[in-house]
């Protein structure tokens, strides 16, 4: 039986994606950034240098006057919308692989799971088909990186 894959996503700092999608006019990126940090906040944890220097530089800019939807990325920037960022695809991908879910867009047999398109397309406020066309968009270099990690742990065993 195949040792459980460990998500290397537990431990991944999404701040710089997210910034980055939220700078490109995401308003939903945004949303999902100040979440984070005002629930780790609001229980007593703590941020990491870049969160609490962004964080600190932002609510200087509201105290200086600015609108706070322009300063948080919370206001769409006009015209069409950007595409998302390669790193932020390959999170989406990424997310999609290590899911304990089917990789599907339906409700699983048990009636109370979904797929892990579904899962993935509701927490990072996409559309299921943008969840799957990323994931197969990067599932050869997921692969290709999951051979060579394991080839590593293989030598140093």
């Amino acid at each position: 039986m195949a040792k459980p894959t460990r998500n290397p996503l537990a431990e991944l700092n999404t701040l710089p994606i997210f910034l980055h999608e939220a700078r490109n006019g995401n308003t939903k990126a945004a949303k999902r950034l100040l979440m984070d940090l005002a629930s780790r906040l609001h229980v007593g944890g703590t941020l990491t240098k870049a969160e609490s220097q962004w964080l600190g530089v932002s609510l200087m800019a509201i105290a200086e006057g600015e609108d706070p939807k322009k300063v948080l990325y919370l206001k769409k920037h006009p015209g069409r919308p950007r595409g998302h960022s390669e790193e932020f695809q390959r999170l989406i991908a990424t997310s999609v692989h290590y899911s304990a879910a089917g990789r599907h867009k339906s409700i699983n047999k048990d009636g109370l799971s979904v797929g892990a398109y579904t899962e993935v397309s509701e927490f990072f406020e996409i559309s299921e088909n943008t969840a799957e066309k990323y994931y197969k968009a990067h599932i050869d270099q997921i692969m290709q990186e999951q051979q060579i990690n394991r080839a590593l742990h293989d030598e140093n065993d």
